[in-house]
């Protein structure tokens, strides 16, 4: 009786986990760049062997868990902002950006100028320039004009131009916050293929609102039923400890 309650408690666990997610899925999915995670459910089987033979048979206990939470890097809407200083890819890959020391990458960027001339994002991270792999400054007050290719010109002169990678699939990286992402090791990531920077855009995050909401009353009614089975479980393990106490 009690091992049922293990199992029906490690898939309330399971769902407890896929909430967490879909709790941050939804919290981000006004968040430009945003990618969303989906869990990937597994289930484990223990086998009782006897330990004179070493063999034995399936134990009829399985338990589910949340084995992964990947990212799901697929390409969001892009939106047109009208703003100038705001840059979007339009397929593979990532911007490279300086955080401090440390290299990031992002989908979609929210530029500015600093007095100094250097070009970085609204959270100060620096923006590289392909050619030297090196922060973009030396900038003017001049508007900035971009193109496809991701060369950014101010007046007539070209100034630098986006440093655009991307990583092997399934990607290397992990998220930091603020629509950023890190690599997982010392990777050395490849020039984007294919890929386009678009002025005046931003990606939107890939997180349906309705899809998510029917995933949370799914887990709400799965958490509901594993919630029943405990109770169930726990009465008639209950009642059989005190029909047993009576006999005799």
């Amino acid at each position: 009786m009690m091992k049922g309650i293990y199992v029906a408690a490690s898939g309330s666990l399971a769902i407890e986990r896929q909430m967490d997610n879909i709790t941050n899925n939804l919290a981000n999915a006004n968040s430009a760049g945003f990618k969303k995670n989906i869990p990937v459910f597994q289930s484990l089987s223990l086998e009782k062997r006897n330990p004179s033979s070493g063999t034995g048979l399936p134990n009829p206990l399985t338990f589910t868990y949340v084995a992964k939470n990947p990212t799901d890097y697929a390409q969001g809407p892009l939106v047109k902002t009208g703003n100038k200083m705001d840059v979007a890819l339009e397929g593979p890959g990532f911007f490279a950006i300086q955080d401090g020391t440390e290299r990031r990458y992002a989908r979609t960027l929210s530029l500015s100028v600093t007095p100094a001339g250097d070009l970085q994002t609204k959270n100060g991270a620096k923006i590289i320039d392909v050619s030297n792999n090196r922060p973009i400054q030396n900038l003017s007050e001049g508007e900035l004009h971009i193109s496809p290719d991701g060369t950014i010109s101010q007046g007539g002169n070209e100034v630098g131009r986006f440093k655009v990678v991307d990583f092997p699939t399934p990607y290397p990286l992990r998220k930091i916050g603020g629509s950023m992402y890190s690599p997982l090791g010392r990777i050395t990531p490849k020039e984007a293929k294919n890929t386009s920077v678009l002025q005046g855009m931003v990606e939107k995050p890939n997180v349906s609102v309705v899809r998510e909401m029917t995933q949370m009353i799914n887990a709400v009614r799965g958490y509901e039923a594993y919630q029943k089975v405990i109770t169930s479980m726990d009465s008639l393990a209950g009642k059989a400890v005190n029909d047993l106490g009576r006999i005799g």
